[in-house]
């Protein structure tokens, strides 16, 4: 039997399945706006999770040890969030 561990996430349940997140989308048009926005991050040497799989329901992307996406913006102050725009712009 494997082990699914569950991550914190506001809109989607997101676990970790034999070593590869499996992010589950409700909103199909979502799921496919967030698998273009990794690929573009990606194509530009941002280190972000490669995706592996994309059914109808799910993002199946590579396992990146460290804190999640939820846990970094929760903690930014102002100045890291402008930072990061102005990095990101």
């Amino acid at each position: 039997m494997s082990y699914a561990r569950r991550f914190t996430s506001k809109k989607n349940k997101v676990t970790l399945e034999d070593g590869i997140i499996v992010k589950r989308h409700q909103n199909h048009d979502a799921l496919l706006r967030e698998a273009s926005i990794l690929e573009h991050l990606y194509q530009g040497g941002l280190a972000v999770p490669v995706i592996l799989g994309l059914t109808e329901d799910a993002l199946r992307l590579e396992y990146v040890e460290g804190p999640t996406y939820v846990d970094l913006v929760d903690t930014l102050t102002p100045a890291q969030a402008g930072a990061l725009v102005d990095w990101l712009a």
